[in-house]
């Protein structure tokens, strides 16, 4: 069977073809990738086929023994076969320059962001599963008592 659209190797999975055909396009188009590569999430995909990736990182101060946190927004480009949304953790290839801003490119979705605009998701998912939890000891108390 032959794989439509180029492997770019990395082990990243070639995404289905879009509808809508891209130059810039690792998989479908002429663009070509580098060796650098980030991950990070996705904080703004509002401009059409342009993401605003947010790349946080730790340094060490040798002065204080201490870590202190970075963080780093770029420009990338969000190619039609990708079509990355807000959230999401996705990872990030350098090319050649695209525009002023943008020299970067998506490859990979990576998965979900927990943290979205500053909500926290990762708290509503556990207070969701604690009330599972107790709906399902009154569910098991119940069924204790019938027998």
């Amino acid at each position: 069977m032959k794989q439509e659209g180029k492997s770019i190797g990395y082990g990243i999975k070639v995404p289905p073809k879009p509808s809508e055909y891209d130059v810039n396009d690792p998989f479908y188009g002429n663009i070509k990738i580098k060796k650098n590569n980030f991950t990070g999430y996705v904080d703004s995909a509002k401009s059409n086929k342009t993401a605003t990736v947010v790349i946080d990182r730790q340094i060490f101060v040798k002065k204080y023994s201490r870590y202190l946190k970075k963080r780093t927004r770029i420009q990338v480009h969000n190619p039609t076969s990708i079509s990355a949304k807000e959230g999401d953790i996705v990872r990030v290839f350098e090319t050649r320059p695209l525009s002023k801003t943008k020299h970067h490119v998506i490859v990979e979705i990576v998965g979900e962001h927990v943290d979205v605009k500053g909500q926290d998701l990762a708290k509503e998912e556990k207070d969701q599963a604690k009330k599972v939890k107790k709906e399902n000891k009154e569910v098991s108390k119940d069924s204790k008592q019938e027998s």
